[in-house]
């Protein structure tokens, strides 16, 4: 009894370890999502885009707890109209499943099911062992990530745009733009955000590593105009960094910073 505790508490430690893809290049799949699109890897790769896919089952308790993050991810990234084109992709369930599991849990990017979306054919030829199994292939098919664990938005984030991928430029607010850019870059003891802001603004500003860590954090109120908003690097390793910039709660921008 005590050796079959043993063991099942050993499992439940390496499960997050256990659940991904074993194959290094990706294996081409056209999928039709719950909507009726067709998606067909090589071709989103071949124009350029880098591909991440959310493999869950609809009966996974950790798959509904993640979801969410991606689909957050999908919004940062321009929703499949960027470089990043986002695609979950059940096992085990039909149109109808998944879109219950969609509705419950708020998610908008594409979703393909496994019985009537060849979900569980594209889940057999990537040989994944486990839900959720989050993956990225890039353009030239190579399979960049083939695990990240926890699947968290800031780790999303993170990996996309240390592999390149793009956050949406500009975000919408009382009908301006809103420009922001970050500067100096690469930095030394300190970088900073400038932004305009067309009215009474709060903002949120965050250094993280790769792994989505947190080094510095800050909350700023902003008036209407030009504001620059410094973020101090000083005692920061050098390396790469991401700087996030949360506006009003709901527009977010993350930056690639190198810290010299």
């Amino acid at each position: 009894m005590r050796r079959t505790l043993i063991s099942l508490l050993l499992a439940l430690l390496l499960w997050p370890l256990q659940s991904q893809t074993t194959i290094d290049t990706a294996v081409n799949f056209s999928a039709k999502d719950i909507t009726g699109q067709t998606h067909v890897l090589y071709d989103i790769l071949d124009a350029g885009k880098m591909v991440l896919i959310d493999f869950f089952s609809t009966s996974c308790g950790p798959c509904g707890t993640y979801a969410p993050h991606v689909e957050q991810s999908y919004q940062h990234f321009g929703q499949n109209n960027g470089n990043v084109h986002f695609l979950g992709i059940s096992w085990g369930d039909s149109n109808q499943g998944v879109h219950v599991f969609d509705s419950t849990y708020g998610i908008t990017y594409p979703s393909v099911s496994g019985t009537q979306g060849s979900g569980n054919q594209i889940n057999i030829a990537y040989n994944i062992l486990s839900y959720p199994t989050i993956i990225l292939i890039m353009p030239d098919r190579s399979i960049r990530e083939k695990h990240l664990w926890p699947p968290t938005t800031a780790r999303i984030d993170s990996l996309l745009i240390a592999n390149g991928g793009i956050t949406t430029a500009l975000a919408s607010q009382g009908g301006d733009n809103l420009h922001i850019a970050l500067w100096p870059n690469p930095a030394r003891d300190a970088t900073a955000l400038s932004l305009k802001v067309s009215g009474p603004s709060s903002l949120e500003v965050q250094l993280t590593d790769l792994m989505g860590r947190t080094l510095r954090q800050k909350h700023h109120s902003l008036d209407a105009g030009d504001h620059r908003v410094e973020i101090p690097t000083d005692g920061v390793p050098s390396g790469l960094y991401l700087v996030h910039a949360l506006i009003n709660g709901k527009s977010r921008h993350s930056f690639r910073l190198v810290k010299e």
